[in-house]
This record gives C-alpha cells, structure tokens and sequence, in this order.
C-alpha cells in the first residue's frame, strides 16, 4: 500500500472510532435524560413543585442536554492523527510489530535515507490481520448500554 493509501486508510480507520465514541456518548445522554426525568418527577411528587419550579427543571434539562449534544458533536469532529491510530492498532495487534508506524514515520520525512526507503518500498503491511472491529471498547458500550436499561427501567 503506498503512503497516501495507507494514511487514507488510517484517517478513515480514526472516523470509525470516532463515530463508536460518539455513539457511547449518546447513549450515555440518553440514559442521564431519562435519569433526570425520573428524578424531575419523583421530585415533583414530593415537593409539589409549581409552575416556576417545574420551568427551571426542564430548562436545566434542555441545556444539559445542549451540553450532551455539543460532546457527541465534538466527539465527531475530533481528528485523530494517523500516527495515533496506527499506536492503536498497533497496541490491540502485535503482530504488526511496529512496522506500521515505522513505514508511516520514514515515509513522511523529506530526505529520506536510502535503507528508510527500501524498508518504506519493500515493507508491506499484512492488512488481513487488522480488523477493524476489534478496536471497538466492548466493555464501555456493554456498560453504556446497561446504564440506558436501568434508566429505562426506572421509569417503568
């Protein structure tokens, strides 16, 4: 793969985090709207709040979730540099063993050495071992989505 190729495919590689991230935040704003609207209505049940009471509640929860927006937005846009990407595919596959970020390295410099240029020409990455994924965080979207269950739950 040539350099260009394979930092095209590193950048599109940090988008597809990048929209995982995203995803868990969303779903963590959810579950905390819905937390907020059990709270806001068990509140509600005990101290009888009034009109002025139940306005402030609900504009703390539209700028709350203006916040929340604003973090899934800044999650999207955030770039990743391929250098950061290929760490981490580098760290869940070592069988890469380092050439990933070897060939990026030596293949931007501007006056290459001619051993960095035949190790750039002659190293070719075996892809088949990159799955993409993978690299998901299993772990925080099972527990992102456990949370949004029990917030569901507490509205029932």
């Amino acid at each position: 793969m040539s350099p260009i190729g394979l930092q095209n495919e590193l950048i599109r590689i940090g988008q597809i985090l990048n929209r995982w991230q995203a995803e868990i935040r969303a779903v963590l704003l959810i579950a905390c709207a819905l937390a907020w609207l059990w709270l806001l209505a068990l509140s509600d049940l005990i101290f009888r709040y009034q009109r002025a009471g139940r306005l402030s509640a609900w504009l703390l929860m539209l700028a709350g979730g203006a916040v929340g927006l604003w973090y899934i937005v800044a999650a999207l846009r955030s770039k990743r540099t391929p250098e950061g990407v290929a760490a981490r595919l580098e760290h869940m596959f070592p069988k890469l063993d380092n050439h990933l970020i070897n060939t990026l390295q030596f293949s931007r410099r501007a006056n290459v050495d001619p051993m960095e240029q035949q190790y750039v020409e002659r190293n070719t990455l075996d892809w088949s071992v990159v799955k993409v994924p993978a690299l998901r965080d299993r772990k925080k979207q099972w527990r992102a989505y456990a949370v949004l269950f029990l917030a569901c739950l507490a509205l029932i």
